[in-house]
Formats: structure tokens, sequence, C-alpha cells
């Protein structure tokens, strides 16, 4: 069985990866991902990110919830930025989570030195001070950067940034930034 919003998974190619997750809409907006439901295709990596926006996800579900803009069997875009996307529909009590990384356009300038790290590679992010391991690929006026898990290493003032905005913490670096071990 696959979970997830059938509708968004059904647009990716055959291969593409995503996160497809049901889980149960309490009352007062709050989310429990149920064990067993839920499907991975594709990388660790974008588990890992889906698993870094969780705490950012469940605070955009209450809100909207609880605000009345989390309709019922509309497909409805959790979040958006730096390389992943969370689509959500409720549906009785469920949530149904899509999260997939959407592809780069064509044409975006890498500012870095050699060819451009791939997901799930090891870098070094020169200004964080610190390695860490490449989630998504994203694209910002014209260049081409990269979303990256510093795990322990994450300096405080990104984790801060990061709750704060409600984004997850991760790293966010341009070519120039990155260092290749």
């Amino acid at each position: 069985m696959i979970f997830g919003i059938h509708s968004v998974i059904g647009a990716l190619d055959a291969d593409a990866p995503f996160v497809g997750v049901r889980a149960i809409l309490r009352r007062g907006g709050s989310i429990d991902l149920v064990p067993g439901r839920s499907t991975v295709r594709g990388g660790d990596e974008l588990l890992a990110y889906f698993n870094l926006a969780l705490p950012a996800l469940r605070e955009r579900v209450r809100d909207r919830f609880l605000s009345g803009k989390l309709p019922v069997e509309d497909v409805v875009t959790l979040y958006d930025s730096c390389g992943l996307t969370v689509y959500g529909r409720r549906a009785g009590g469920y949530l149904y989570l899509t999260a997939v990384t959407p592809p780069v356009p064509e044409g975006q300038e890498w500012s870095g030195e050699g060819e451009v790290p791939p997901v799930g590679a090891r870098v070094e992010v020169i200004s964080a001070q610190a390695a860490g391991t490449v989630l998504a690929h994203f694209a910002n006026h014209g260049f081409l950067g990269l979303a990256v898990d510093l795990g322990d290493d994450t300096p405080t003032h990104i984790l801060r940034e990061a709750k704060e905005d409600g984004h997850p913490p991760v790293t966010i670096a341009f070519g120039r930034e990155i260092r290749v071990p």
C-alpha cells in the first residue's frame, strides 16, 4: 500500500523520490504519525529532510486547522522552500502528507569550484565551520543552492532562526560557501 496524496505521487516521474504519510489529525490541529503508515521512495536524505521539517509542519498544520485554512479533501501546500515541498490533504480524521524535492530548473549557475555535490554528499559549509550532508538542491535568483544538514554541529543561531521562522534546521549554502572534502 502506498501512503500519501495519490494525485501528487501520480504526477511525479516514476523514479522521483517522495515521502508519503498518513497521520491522525486530532482536535486542536495536532498530528500524530502512525507507525507503519508511511511510504518512502528514494534516498534517505529526503526522509531526513522531512523529519527535520516535522516540528515546523506540525505548527503550520495546527495554525491552518485553527484558522479554518485546512479544508477537507483539498490538496494544500504546507511547506515549500529550499528544495523541499510538503503537500497536505485532510480526509476525515486523517491528514495525508507527501514530501517531494521539486526538480531544479535548467540553467541555474553554480558558483563553486568543480561539480555540484550530489544529494547525499558530505560537504563542508565554510560559514558554519562544520561538515554535513546535502539533503536537496534548490534554485534562488538564478543560482543553485544546497540544503545541508549539519546534524549535531548545527550552529545555535541557525537552530534559533529556524525555530523563529518555522523552517527546518538546515543550513542553506551556495557554491562559494562549500568545500568538498
